[in-house]
């Protein structure tokens, strides 16, 4: 008596004749299709595929075969419909997987570039100013002079807008749904939004020099910023309605979310300050000592500890510190500067952007302290553009 087959090597009477007369139409198909227009908006190109497949079922005789042939052209036919352009580089790197898992984004001198990709490192786009990352780390938002540009991981562009003035520091929502910039020249910013899929750009108020920054939560879309008298202005960009604004001692150089919302911090060159996220009430502030300045912070993806840079005015040394329950913990005190620091998706690793560097570090924090650094090589004049989410594409 002979074996039977394993159960998934079994198949349905006629699923071989179906699946062979359903690739045929379907290659017909693609042979006929006009060549793609360009898209407006960050939506995966199912369309084409679903008709597709729907196709093959009427060809199959929408019989039991004939449907699960659909789902095998589905499969086959997604990188055929959509194949990736030719201007999306792939760069050799030796290390493909980042230690803190997701994938970091730089601006280097060939544009923005993709680093921790299964595939390797991959360069979108040419030149840019500057980039950001979606919420879930599928598109990038890059400026380029007076253009920002939303692009795929494959190097399509999927929208563009436009404004007179130069456009800067994008940021996207963590609804996916909306993107915040400022334009304009010094003295005159304006804070502009524009929806997920490139339409209904306005302006929203004026705005000063410090990059706006989304509160977590997908459900709503509420951005921080600095507004043109200089107040730190929370808003539902949504309804317009102002929810807080708070007069910091200084201008602040950066703002940073919790990830619950509960607090928002404002980076000054003297001192950080956190304000409560609901009201804008003062919850704590950290003097810098006596001849330092603080360059940067960031929250971490859970909790509330965040990171600081500071600056040695004497000597130009920058340390890194952490500050947790209340104190801060020194991590780093380096003869070279770190213009910025981004957190890995597990809150366990650090990356520093140390200008001037071909190596950057890779930090993993660990219950006894900072661990030994990996280095990540992020090319010729590299800035950092945020470590994204684990999702690949």
């Amino acid at each position: 008596m002979s074996a039977r087959p394993p159960l998934r090597d079994l198949r349905v009477p006629g699923e071989e004749d179906a699946r062979r007369r359903a690739w045929a139409v379907a290659q017909a198909a693609l042979a006929e299709r006009p060549a793609a227009a360009p898209r407006r908006g960050p939506v995966p190109p199912l369309g084409a595929v679903a008709t597709l497949c729907a196709l093959v079922a009427v060809a199959a005789g929408l019989t039991s075969p004939g449907r699960a042939t659909a789902e095998w052209v589905r499969a086959r036919i997604a990188s055929v419909a959509d194949p990736a352009p030719h201007h999306a580089r792939r760069a050799p790197t030796s290390t493909t997987a980042l230690p803190g898992g997701g994938r970091i984004l730089v601006v280097n001198d060939h544009g923005p570039t993709v680093l921790g990709l299964p595939t390797g490192t991959r360069v979108l786009l040419g030149a840019v100013d500057e980039a950001a990352w979606s919420p879930h780390g599928l598109y990038v938002a890059a400026v380029r002079g007076v253009e920002l540009i939303a692009v795929d991981l494959r190097g399509r562009r999927r929208w563009h807008v436009a404004q007179p003035h130069a456009i800067r520091a994008p940021a996207w929502s963590p609804s996916g749904f909306r993107v915040a910039y400022l334009t304009g020249a010094p003295g005159s910013r304006t804070l502009r939004v524009v929806a997920g899929d490139g339409t209904g750009d306005r302006p929203v108020a004026a705005a000063g020099p410090v990059r706006p920054t989304w509160a977590p939560g997908t459900t709503t879309n509420v951005l921080a910023y600095l507004d043109g008298a200089g107040r730190i202005t929370v808003r539902d960009v949504d309804s317009g309605a102002v929810l807080w604004r708070a007069r910091p001692r200084a201008t602040p150089r950066t703002l940073s979310w919790s990830h619950d919302g509960h607090r928002l911090i404002a980076v000054g060159a003297r001192d950080v300050t956190a304000y409560t996220g609901r009201f804008g009430q003062v919850a704590g502030s950290r003097r810098a000592p006596h001849g330092t300045e603080n360059v940067s912070g960031a929250f971490a993806p859970y909790g509330r500890r965040y990171v600081v840079v500071r600056r040695v005015r004497a000597t130009g040394d920058h340390r890194l510190l952490l500050v947790a329950h209340g104190r801060e913990r020194l991590l780093q005190v380096g003869s070279g500067p770190i213009r910025s620091v981004a957190w890995g998706p597990d809150g366990h690793w650090l990356v520093l952007d140390q200008p001037g560097r071909p190596a950057w570090s890779l930090m993993q924090l660990t219950a006894r302290g900072p661990d030994i650094p990996r280095t990540l090589a992020p090319g010729r004049g590299a800035r950092l553009s945020g470590w994204c989410c684990s999702t690949a594409s």
